[in-house]
Order: C-alpha cells, then structure tokens, then sequence
C-alpha cells in the first residue's frame, strides 16, 4: 500500500519487549525476531527498539507535546 501511494518506510518502532521479565524473555525475543523481519518486508532499513518500558510510569499524550513547526527546516533552509 505505502508503495502504490508513493510513500517510502525508512524504520518501524517496537516498542516496550518485556525483557526485564524472566517468564517473557523468550517471547520477546522470538516477537522481536518477526518484528525484523516485518521491518525488512516494508522495505526500512531501521527499527527502533525501545526496551523495557518503566512500570508505573505514564506514556504522553500527542497533545501534551509542545512542538512548533519551523518552514525553514521543512524547505531545508
């Protein structure tokens, strides 16, 4: 799909494996495993792999990011 509309996939992100439980680890790594190679069949060449999320600790919503768009760093100024 993201070929027929002209989009390339640089990288794919896997976030929070479970490796800092004992009981998880081997699924993990067999989930990772697949995730590679799901990353490889959409054509990136990256994946990021965020480990471990904290316990307890709350993810943020988009909204509470404060980002501000710059045009010259989008027109490569």
């Amino acid at each position: 799909m993201a070929e027929r509309i002209g989009m390339c996939i640089h990288s794919t992100l896997y976030g929070w494996a479970n490796f800092n439980q004992p009981d998880a680890f081997d699924g993990e790594v067999e989930s990772v495993a697949e995730a590679l190679e799901s990353t490889g069949n959409l054509g990136a060449t990256a994946m990021l792999l965020a480990p471990c999320r904290i316990g307890g600790m709350a993810m943020p919503e988009p909204w509470e990011f404060d980002i501000e768009f710059d045009e010259l760093i989008i027109a490569g100024q």
